[in-house]
């Protein structure tokens, strides 16, 4: 039982330490000590410590989520705007990168009832340069 307490907080030490979570990290790591020494009382003395700066971790990240929520309300539209399609065909056959980050933070800023497939396409496409293929599709 207490190698699988060791091997739990090395896991947990890892994860923590991938996402800067230096506390759970600290915490995880002392407790992993304690178990790979075989001190029992100390594992359970810690554990309080690594539950605790767990714990406040998820309320950050709770607090972050719920925020980012608030601030991330796109306007629906029944498909995307076609305005904005001509201007992203215009700045392609220019090589305009500009007018097609413009035209694509604008795409991407709208939820869309249909159409949700061509804007992913064109950020494929887009992200790899095939300006041509894109203005080709959007010249329709």
């Amino acid at each position: 039982k207490i190698k699988d307490c060791a091997l739990y907080a090395h896991a947990l030490k890892g994860i923590s330490m991938n996402i800067s979570a230096e506390s759970v990290s600290n915490a995880a790591a002392t407790l992993e000590t304690a178990a790979n020494a075989g001190a029992a009382r100390q594992v359970l003395a810690l554990k309080n410590a690594l539950i605790n700066a767990t714990d406040a971790l998820l309320q950050n990240i709770n607090a972050w989520l719920r925020s980012y929520d608030e601030k991330v309300t796109k306007p629906v539209r029944n498909s995307p705007d076609p305005a904005v399609l001509k201007r992203l065909k215009q700045g392609c056959e220019n090589y305009d990168i500009a007018a097609i980050d413009e035209a694509m933070n604008a795409l991407e800023n709208t939820e869309y009832e249909t159409g949700n497939d061509l804007i992913a396409w064109l950020r494929e496409k887009i992200g790899v340069s095939e300006f041509e293929e894109v203005a080709r599709r959007l010249g329709g």
